[in-house]
């Protein structure tokens, strides 16, 4: 039989067994949703040892849970990289989330908006979380107070949306003045029903 190392902790009467793999740690990013016509701040807790897809599936469920009812003329969320204003960041151990913060900066991340959408897509990206190192609470700046970076959830007006409707609109009005000018015989209560309609 094996001489077993002393310093090695077993249980008594199971065998001895060396694990290679570093201990997992705790990592703490940011995450802020546009909420009324306010920034919130809020906390994404992760593990190290959490896979590329794992983090964005608690990214988008904690989305889920934190977002407002959107409007039906809203577009799909789109990732940016935002950088927090020193000046709202205050003591990172207070735990006071969420909370309202400002931006310097924001700028879109096409991969993590992919990602955020369809999270398998980075399901083997092994150091995801060291690609995204400045997103992490703990490394992201100097403790010092200065700027940090979280993961902006923003979502806008879906353009095409209301084109669509506008256009539908337009038509639903151009067809009733049409309708009412010929069911009347004047054109001139067939262009006003096309003006009141389309107001």
């Amino acid at each position: 039989m094996a001489k077993q190392d002393p310093t090695t902790p077993n249980a008594v009467g199971l065998p001895s067994c060396t694990v290679s793999s570093p201990a997992v740690q705790a990592v703490e990013w940011w995450m802020i949703i546009d909420k009324k016509n306010k920034l919130e701040l809020h906390r994404l807790e992760l593990l190290s040892s959490d896979t590329g897809a794992t983090i964005m599936s608690k990214l988008k469920a904690k989305y889920e849970l934190a977002k407002q009812r959107q409007r039906w003329w809203s577009s799909a969320p789109v990732i940016e990289r935002a950088t927090v204003s020193p000046y709202c960041v205050g003591d990172a151990e207070a735990q006071d989330y969420p909370r309202e913060v400002l931006i310097e900066t924001s700028k879109p991340h096409p991969v993590l908006t992919k990602a955020f959408q369809r999270p398998g897509v980075v399901r083997s990206t092994a150091r995801f979380l060291a690609l995204n190192s400045d997103f992490d609470v703990g490394q992201g700046a100097d403790r010092a107070g200065g700027s940090r970076h979280a993961i902006y959830v923003k979502v806008g007006v879906h353009l095409p949306t209301l084109y669509v409707v506008f256009a539908m609109e337009l038509l639903v009005a151009v067809i009733a003045g049409i309708l009412l000018g010929f069911l009347s015989g004047t054109a001139a209560v067939g262009l006003a029903t096309t003006g009141t309609v389309s107001q």
